[in-house]
Formats: C-alpha cells, sequence, structure tokens
C-alpha cells in the first residue's frame, strides 16, 4: 500500500519581502525617536549614550550571527556576514534596542543581546523558523536577570554610566547642549510622547492598509485584551493598557509578524483569546510585564497549533523534520525557562555588582526594607558627599508608589581612638528631623554609652540643626567622642550648606 504523501508547508512562502522592508524602516525611525525622546527628557549627552548603545546591539547581533553561522554551517567570515544580511539581523537588532534603556551597562546590553538572540532565533533556523521574538525575551532577561527596571529612573551606577553623568555636568552640555525639556512623568500627553503612541497607531493603520489579512490577528487580540482586562479588573484607564511601550511593540510588530503568528483562523482565535485572559489575569497582580509573558505563551503554543489537524487545515500544517519540530519546541521553551532561573539565581546570589551602590544601606532599617521603597542607585542631585571628611555618601530611599525621595541614609565613617566608626543616620529632608541611626560598626570601648540602644534612642526626633551625641565621661577616651562630633558637624554642615532641605515652610 502506498504512504499518503505529506503535505509540506513551507514558512518562506509567508516572507514578504516588500512588507519587511517596510518594518525595518518603521523601526528605524521608531528608534530614532525615543533616541529624541531621551534627549529631550534626560539630556543631549544621555541621547547620546543612547545612540551609543543602539550601535553596540546592533554590532553584537550581527557579530553573533556571522561567528553561528560560520560554525553552522561551515562558511568563512565573507559567507556568514552574506548570510546574516538575509537574516534580517537589522530588524533583530532594532527590535531588541526599543527595550534598552539607554543607561543599561554595555555588558548587560551584550549579554541580552547575545543570549535573546541565540535562544530564540538562531537554534531554530533563522529569521524565518524563530518562534519567539529576541525583543520580548530581551525584557525577561533584563527585568529578571539583572533587575534592570524599564521604567523607573534609577540608574545603575556603573562605570559608563558614571561617565555619561560626569559630562552632563560640564559646561558644554550642561549649557550649550542642553536641550532637556521639564516633562511631567504624571501627564497623559507626556505619557502619549515617552511611549510613542503616535507613531505605533500611524504604523498599525498602515500595515493595515500593506496586508490587511496578516493584521487581523492583532485586531482580534486587541479586543480580547480589552474585553479580558475590562471583565477581570472592571474599571480600567486607557493609559494603564495603552500607553506602554510594551503593549504597542506587541500589538503592531509582534503580533502582525506572519511568521510567528498561527496560521489558521481557529488558531488565531484561540491564540488571541488565551492571549487576552492570560494578560488579564496577571494584571490583577501588577505583573508590570504581563502583556510580554502572554505573547511568550501564545508564541510558544504556535507550532503546535500548526501541527494540529483540527485546528489547521492539512494543506497548511508545517512540517519541519517531521514531528521533531514541535519536540524541538517545548525543549527550547524548557531551556529558556531554565536558562532564566539560573541567571536569576546567578545575580541574587553571586553576581557581580553592576548597578549597586557601594553600601546596600536599605538592608538595616526594616520599615524602609520592603517592596514599597528602593535605594536609589544614582541620587538625583549631587550631594557633594566628597567635600567632607566623614561623609562616605548620601543615599535616596524612594518611596515606589510616589517616585519620591522619602528620606536620606548618610553613611558616615570617623576614626576613632581604637580604630573606624561607621554609623548610618537616617534624615527626613521633609521635617528635617532623625527618624533613625544606626551604628554599623566601631572598635571602640565596650560598653560605652555612644553605642547603647539608650543613647541611640536619644538621637531618633531631634532636628539636624540640634543633632547632637552628648560626652560619655566614663568611656575613658576623648578620641571616641571627638570622631563622633565630627560626623555630627559634617552632617549639619553638609545638609545646611548644600540646602539638602526639601522642608517648603524652611525655603
Amino acid at each position: 500500500m502506498s504512504k499518503k504523501a505529506l503535505n509540506v508547508f513551507e514558512k518562506t512562502s509567508l516572507f514578504n519581502e516588500s512588507f519587511t522592508k517596510h518594518i525595518k524602516v518603521s523601526l528605524i525611525i521608531l528608534v530614532s525617536y525615543f533616541i529624541l525622546m531621551t534627549i529631550l527628557n534626560y539630556g543631549f549627552i544621555f541621547g547620546i549614550q543612547h545612540m551609543i548603545n543602539v550601535v553596540i546591539i546592533i554590532f553584537a547581533v550581527r557579530e553573533t550571527e556571522i561567528l553561528f553561522y560560520s560554525h553552522d554551517k561551515n562558511y568563512n567570515r565573507e559567507e556568514s556576514k552574506a548570510f546574516v544580511l538575509k537574516n534580517q539581523y537589522l530588524i533583530t537588532a532594532l527590535t531588541i534596542s526599543i527595550f534598552i534603556p539607554y543607561f543599561t551597562p554595555v555588558v548587560i546590553s551584550i549579554i541580552t543581546t547575545i543570549v535573546s538572540v541565540m535562544i530564540t532565533k538562531l537554534v531554530f533556523g533563522g529569521y524565518l523558523h524563530r518562534i519567539f521574538s529576541p525583543a520580548l525575551v530581551s525584557i525577561l532577561i533584563l527585568s529578571i536577570g539583572f533587575r534592570i527596571s524599564l521604567t523607573s529612573s534609577i540608574i545603575p551606577s556603573t562605570f559608563d554610566n558614571q561617565i555619561f553623568i560626569a559630562l552632563s555636568k560640564t559646561r558644554l552640555f550642561s549649557e550649550f547642549l542642553n536641550f532637556q525639556l521639564s516633562l511631567d512623568p504624571s501627564s497623559t500627553l507626556t505619557k502619549i510622547l515617552l511611549s510613542g503612541f503616535a507613531l505605533f497607531v500611524i504604523y498599525f493603520i498602515r500595515f493595515m492598509i500593506k496586508n490587511f489579512k496578516v493584521m487581523i490577528y492583532p485586531i482580534l487580540a486587541i479586543t480580547f485584551y480589552l474585553l479580558s482586562n475590562i471583565v477581570i479588573q472592571g474599571n480600567i484607564t486607557f493609559d494603564e493598557l495603552f500607553l506602554n511601550v510594551a503593549a504597542l511593540f506587541i500589538f503592531t510588530f509582534v503580533l502582525s509578524d506572519a511568521l510567528i503568528s498561527p496560521m489558521s483562523q481557529n488558531s488565531k482565535m484561540i491564540s488571541a483569546l488565551l492571549f487576552g485572559i492570560l494578560s488579564g489575569l496577571l494584571n490583577t497582580i501588577n505583573q508590570e510585564f504581563s502583556i510580554v509573558y502572554a505573547a511568550l505563551f501564545v508564541q510558544m503554543l504556535t507550532p503546535m497549533m500548526d501541527q494540529n489537524a483540527w485546528l489547521t487545515p492539512s494543506e497548511n500544517t508545517t512540517n519541519l523534520k517531521g514531528p521533531k519540530y514541535t519536540k524541538y519546541t517545548i525543549n527550547f521553551g524548557f531551556i529558556m525557562i531554565v536558562l532564566l532561573v539560573f541567571i536569576q539565581a546567578g545575580w541574587s546570589f553571586y553576581g557581580p555588582l553592576i548597578g549597586k551602590p557601594k553600601i546596600n544601606v536599605i538592608q538595616y532599617f526594616e520599615v524602609y526594607n520592603n517592596e514599597q521603597y528602593t535605594q536609589n542607585l544614582t541620587p538625583s542631585r549631587d550631594y557633594l558627599a566628597s567635600d567632607y571628611e566623614s561623609i562616605q555618601d548620601v543615599y535616596e530611599i524612594i518611596n515606589n508608589e510616589t517616585s519620591e525621595v522619602e528620606v536620606l541614609m548618610y553613611n558616615m565613617v570617623s576614626t576613632g581612638f581604637w580604630g573606624p566608626i561607621n554609623v548610618i543616620v537616617v534624615v527626613d529632608p521633609y521635617t528635617d528631623t532623625i527618624v533613625d541611626y544606626y551604628v554599623v560598626r566601631h572598635e571602640e570601648v565596650q560598653g560605652a554609652a555612644y553605642f547603647d540602644q539608650e543613647s541611640i534612642d536619644s538621637v531618633i526626633g531631634l532636628s539636624v540643626d540640634n543633632f547632637d551625641i552628648p560626652q560619655d565621661l566614663n568611656a575613658g577616651a576623648t578620641g571616641t567622642w571627638n570622631a563622633l562630633q565630627s560626623i555630627v558637624s559634617d552632617l549639619i554642615q553638609n545638609y545646611n550648606d548644600q540646602e539638602v532641605s526639601l522642608n517648603e515652610r524652611s525655603n
């Protein structure tokens, strides 16, 4: 008996070169727009930093693919370069660039790019056969693996960031090349500008005109996304649903990509429904990247839907080396999850101190050591700590709900009679009072009243100007008291000379 011939569907038939050119031009304009927004929101020098990061990402994608194909296909470098150009490396790089904040350390940009390209594109056979969007996986690696916030203004205190911060304070950039505007982050207009909402809408309409059949899937996804969030959460604003880059990018560029979208109408309907329900459920727990997780989940299911005879007609069923395609999809899905877990574990327990301050002061204070508060890695202003002998640094604790400074923590070190004395003084700049005082380390006489709980409690509640540590005549070492007095003097002097107070009554 003769076997029935398999109907093989080639994914290359879904590739539309003209449509791809439109996507490439759109992404170039979009990335340029976000660089402009960085300039207007933060300053010209940080726009340059953003541009450098984009160039580095493009270079990293290109070189990663050249290296991969030179080994995988035994190409020489010139042959690999030609193949990579056809493999749409520029589109891959530009989509990743959209989600790499301007302040991302260079080493993290490179690692994120290489990992996301390798596990979402190259291992599946390139641009035509990828399953996941590299851009969405880059968000996971940044936020989960390296704890880089895409929405916060907290900047990792790394060498490259410090260089650009120092340059921004030079006369050339602060006076002559300062294009920074004062944008109100809470206003709807600012959110529209920073999210690129107008551009995304224009491109969405443009793609509908060019290829309406492809855009049916994102239209269904938007419909179920709206319905799911409204039904599950009830009252929800337009800002929450659409004025964020991830949502706009997914609806415009990810779900409109025929190469990683379900092929049949049945699959599109089910996939869009799952996308809407999952994003709505994740939104109930205030998951910042709920829409990203939902999109990745339905992308993982797409190959199985395309091979299901009930969901997808046989003439459209994909066949990439038979049923192994589904197995590879599941395997690599689990590999990606395991990889992200290991990155997170390594970063949390053994990783480099990228983006961390010299001292994690928030660990000492239980009232601030919770999810509501964050230690600002780069202060919002220069407190000129280096001008004062005993002040090592001034750290800001940010209230995540208001994005405002909650308290300041002065890390103070002075030399006592027997060695260094390290204390951290917590100041409320809105009331000009000492709200906490912690002795990190000392090597003075044990039992000296300077370091017992009663003495520490006596400091709490004092105004900054009245901050004082009485001399303990029983301690037997005036060197200890002199060291503490230098700490008190430097803190009061810094607080007043640098006009640290945020108390409107004192201004």
